[in-house]
């Protein structure tokens, strides 16, 4: 008599990643209203300990979306036609943050890399002592495309140094993976989401945000409804 065969595959891919059994047991538990004291208590216990996870004593938000979801946020909440940002562009990633810009319509310089490589903070300094003043300057932290993490420290060093732009840092592969220290090294908008470090199921973002970038935010009249963060 043939015994059946289970079969057990494991993903080695750069996300979703893994869910640990005690995730998804927990997942198996009656759900919570959102409008309930419960529900409250929950959500700022979460948000409590998302701040330790970015390293950060600012607000970190809880969107229903994925990833992209929060990279679009970050710009629509931030920026208009008035501005103009540059984009570092290393892999598939970097360059979402350029077409995200330029589907908003706000003027971006797109700086593309030989996928693989990095830019140094010396080759950072030189885009920056050109003419061309930006608001913010876009990163990837870990490019998922190509495996590769900047020296994200220097590079926001060097931005610091020579302008006054928001460092907006899609940290999606990389928070809860790779350290980032959000208030140290001095980054105003840190995006991330449930699926890569943080082992849960797809579906949430969260985009923590400095007393700089709140202030963008407020002052920003770039139309936005779902994703508006002054809500």
């Amino acid at each position: 008599m043939n015994k059946s065969k289970i079969l057990i595959t494991k993903l080695f891919t750069p996300g979703p990643t893994p869910i640990p059994e005690q995730v998804i047991i927990k997942m198996n538990q009656k759900i919570i209203h959102h409008r309930t004291p419960e529900f409250k208590k929950l959500f700022h216990r979460i948000e409590k300990k998302l701040r330790h996870i970015f390293q950060t004593d600012s607000n970190v938000l809880i969107l229903t979306c994925s990833g992209s979801g929060a990279m679009e946020a970050a710009v629509s909440n931030l920026f208009n036609d008035k501005n103009r940002v540059l984009t570092i562009e290393e892999g598939k990633f970097g360059q979402r943050w350029g077409e995200i810009c330029e589907a908003f319509r706000i003027p971006v310089t797109r700086h593309q890399i030989e996928w693989g490589k990095n830019l140094s903070p010396g080759g950072l300094e030189k885009i920056l002592q050109t003419d061309e003043e930006y608001d913010a300057v876009f990163l990837t932290h870990n490019e998922t495309s190509t495996g590769m993490a900047i020296n994200l420290p220097g590079l926001a060093e060097v931005i610091q140094k020579h302008s006054q732009a928001l460092i907006i840092v899609d940290g999606i592969s990389s928070v809860g993976a790779i350290p980032l220290k959000m208030d140290e090294w001095g980054l105003d908008i840190v995006i991330s989401a449930s699926q890569k470090g943080f082992m849960c199921p797809p579906g949430l973002a969260f985009i923590a945000c400095s007393e700089r970038a709140v202030h963008a935010i407020q002052k920003t009249d770039q139309c936005r409804y779902y994703f508006d963060l002054r809500k």
